[in-house]
């Protein structure tokens, strides 16, 4: 390298470090000679409103759930969106920002709706009161006390448990206008039977909430009982009964009778039974002067049998009366 060349560059570094150097003592020096800031006065502070909070300290929520028109999530769908107004109110500034906000939430015919009103009517969308009654008109046109009341006399615990009666119930009891002693009567004809039955040897609560805590604290423990019973049965299973065979009913017979004894037949003995012993005692009484030997052809024997001859004729009718009485199958 030329030595020349060599000195030549090292002279302008030397020159450019000089000029920084001269300039940085320039800038201390101005510095130097500024007089300090005099400090602001201490004042107390003034409390703040929450309309005047910074954007950072309002809460964040979740946005509500979209309204499609259903008129039973109407006024729930507008009061999820006042909440939003009232805690962050420096997203809403006006109430047409409110009104759009909520009319970005509709869907369906309600988003239709919506479009509809905020290009034809932009006095209506320029107030969220005269814009919510109009959404309630359109949407929820029952009144929301009567449709209540009918709720509240038809409801029924049924087979749920009493907490879930208690929700439903508060459900409707909101939008109604009674009084506390007509919501006790409702609340208590809709509990189950068992609870009723345990209310009523109990002393009756001055207060629905009253009310509402005993028949919970009884529905629990019915529900214990209930399962203190099924833990007992599976433990300890019952024997099972042996039931006699299954044998398919039959049609009805005709009764049949004992067979009576010998005594008997002749007091139980058909009329035409009857008949041939009273003909038989008149042929007792005439046997003497009839002749024997037609005896057998009146009283019907069979061929082959006759008396001994050794026998009176009295004797020998007599035994064969006896043995034609003792043949049912002559007299029947």
């Amino acid at each position: 390298m030329d030595p020349s060349a060599d000195g030549q560059w090292r002279n302008d570094v030397d020159q450019s470090i000089s000029r920084l150097e001269s300039g940085m003592q320039e800038i201390l020096d101005y510095l130097r000679n500024q007089a300090p800031p005099a400090a602001p006065p201490v004042t107390a502070a003034a409390p703040t409103s929450s309309t005047d909070s910074p954007a950072y300290l309002e809460p964040r929520l979740s946005p509500p759930e979209v309204f499609k028109g259903d008129p039973d999530q109407c006024r729930a769908f507008l009061t999820q969106c006042a909440i939003h107004f009232e805690l962050q109110p420096s997203a809403f500034p006006s109430d047409r920002a409110k009104v759009a906000y909520v009319i970005s939430l509709l869907a369906g015919k309600a988003k239709l709706w919506g479009t509809s009103e905020w290009l034809n009517n932009p006095e209506l969308c320029s107030s969220f009161d005269d814009f919510s009654l109009e959404l309630i008109r359109v949407f929820c046109p029952v009144l929301p006390s009567r449709e209540a009341s009918r709720g509240l006399l038809t409801l029924r615990q049924g087979e749920r448990s009493v907490m879930e009666y208690i929700t439903d119930f508060h459900l409707l009891s909101a939008d109604c206008s009674w009084n506390e002693d007509a919501l006790m009567d409702v609340f208590s004809f809709g509990l189950r039977e068992s609870i009723k039955d345990e209310l009523s040897t109990r002393d009756y609560p001055r207060t629905l909430k009253q009310l509402e805590d005993l028949a919970n604290r009884i529905d629990l423990r019915l529900t214990e009982r209930r399962r203190e019973r099924r833990a007992l049965t599976t433990a300890f299973p019952q024997p099972a009964l042996h039931s006699a065979p299954y044998a398919p009913a039959s049609a009805p017979g005709p009764a049949r009778m004992p067979e009576p004894e010998p005594m008997q037949r002749d007091a139980q003995a058909s009329p035409r039974r009857r008949g041939h012993v009273e003909s038989a005692v008149v042929f007792v009484s005439t046997v003497a002067v009839m002749d024997t030997s037609s005896v057998p052809v009146l009283l019907g024997v069979k061929p082959g049998w006759d008396a001994p001859d050794s026998l009176p004729p009295q004797l020998s009718c007599y035994l064969r009366l006896v043995w034609f009485l003792s043949e049912p199958q002559i007299l029947r």
